[in-house]
């Protein structure tokens, strides 16, 4: 009797916890939405399922010692200068009565190309703006016709407004803040770092899996990064990664979209990629500091496999960063793994018991491309494209020293994924 009420209790303390934490996420479960797998705390997880760590990616770049780019005598990325882009303005009654796609969070289009210099509109109706990367829309093109543009994007892709006038207020306010020019400099003066201070290697890490179900041929993944918190009050010395990591479905082929916070109060979002378990790109290949903490959106395209076309997006600017990749050697051909990680480089390697905290909340994965069907959600009732798999841990299966992550998937199928640092966890 005393174990039956003993696993009740037990069993009490968990949902409780479940329920407290899908709270404060702010998840809305009244959606009809089928959970692929409950929530869990990376302390009850425990160590790896059974079965589970063999058909995990055999390489994982944190577990094999990746040195970390120093933060400092680093130019960040520029931003794409506005010949590179393009302002496309539309009716929104027009948009709205043309879009093909039942969906109500994508929008599916077809107009003339010379739209794109003389616009159709209503003077004093409301308008929606489409501000884009020319690759990208390019590359989104589904018509054959070099006159007619065909093309299907998130909703939150378009920027509506009043009036025609107002839109191109706010065109002109991108224009006039973007240059091709170096952004800034990082603004924190770093010594090069001495024996007694981080060395630039991972000391401590967890993961959060999310795998590829039906092995879909995913071509493109969207989402949100967005560092939220950080503070040093105790003084230790640490640097932390908070990423989204694509892994292909060639061992050692990665993607990692990386939001860096350290003890000085640096923080960035920026890309890193793996070629055959090698860190293939430098520091600055494409990176956007953050000083204040906003969120950036990424954008992977592979629409030829090897051809990584990837962006980062500024939504309070308008601002977008862009590079590219090509891997010439028997490349993936697919987006098989998806993982949320945090990372810390500790002094000399020792868990900090000073007061820091760093938090990165949420990272989104928004939307998967699967060639020839289009943009879906990465989970749906309907068509389960990627599964929760379990938690991973960097040292021998348990929790590890001032890491945290835990992921789920919300009620609009996004997957999401909650990162900390911090001498609390």
């Amino acid at each position: 009797m005393k174990v039956v009420k003993i696993g009740v209790i037990l069993l009490l303390v968990v949902v409780a916890t479940e329920m407290v934490m899908a709270m404060t996420a702010q998840i809305d479960l009244n959606a009809n939405l089928k959970l692929a797998t409950p929530i869990k705390d990376a302390r009850e997880a425990g160590k790896i399922s059974s079965g589970t760590e063999k058909d995990l990616p055999s390489f994982i770049p944190s577990k094999h010692n990746r040195k970390i780019p120093q933060m400092f005598n680093y130019t960040p990325t520029p931003p794409l200068p506005e010949s590179e882009l393009v302002n496309v303005l539309f009716s929104k009654a027009w948009l709205l009565k043309n879009d093909k796609d039942p969906r109500p969070d994508i929008i599916e289009i077809t107009f003339p190309k010379s739209w794109m210099d003389s616009p159709q509109i209503t003077n004093n109706k409301p308008v929606a703006l489409l501000r884009i990367p020319k690759k990208m829309l390019t590359l989104d093109d589904q018509n054959e016709d070099p006159g007619v543009i065909t093309v299907s994007y998130p909703t939150n892709m378009f920027k509506f407004y009043q009036n025609e006038r107002e839109a191109r207020e706010a065109i002109y306010s991108y224009q006039s803040n973007n240059t091709n020019a170096v952004e800034r400099k990082n603004t924190v003066n770093i010594e090069p770092e001495t024996s007694n201070g981080p060395d630039g290697s991972i000391d401590f890490g967890e993961w959060y899996w999310f795998c590829n179900e039906k092995d879909c041929n995913i071509i493109r993944v969207t989402g949100l990064i967005d560092p939220s918190a950080t503070g040093n009050p105790g003084g230790a010395k640490w640097d932390t990664l908070h990423e989204r990591e694509v892994y292909l479905n060639r061992d050692g082929d990665i993607i990692e979209f990386i939001s860096e916070m350290d003890y000085t109060g640096y923080a960035a979002v920026w890309v890193a990629v793996w070629d055959e378990s090698v860190h293939s790109t430098p520091k600055n290949w494409l990176i956007v500091d953050v000083p204040d903490l906003r969120p950036i959106s990424y954008y992977l395209y592979m629409d030829t496999p090897g051809y990584y076309d990837i962006w980062l997006y500024d939504p309070t600017n308008g601002k977008w960063y862009y590079n590219t990749y090509y891997d010439t050697d028997n490349p993936g051909t697919l987006f098989q793994w998806l993982s949320g990680s945090t990372e810390i480089d500790t002094e000399n390697g020792n868990s900090i018991t000073a007061d820091f905290f760093a938090e990165t909340y949420p990272i989104k994965t928004e939307w998967v491309y699967i060639d020839g069907l289009g943009w879906r959600k990465p989970y749906h009732s309907q068509e389960n494209i990627y599964h929760s798999v379990d938690y991973g841990y960097g040292g021998g299966g348990e929790p590890q020293p001032n890491t945290y992550v835990m992921g789920w998937f919300d009620s609009k199928g996004n997957i999401i994924t909650r990162h900390e640092s911090s001498d609390k966890v």
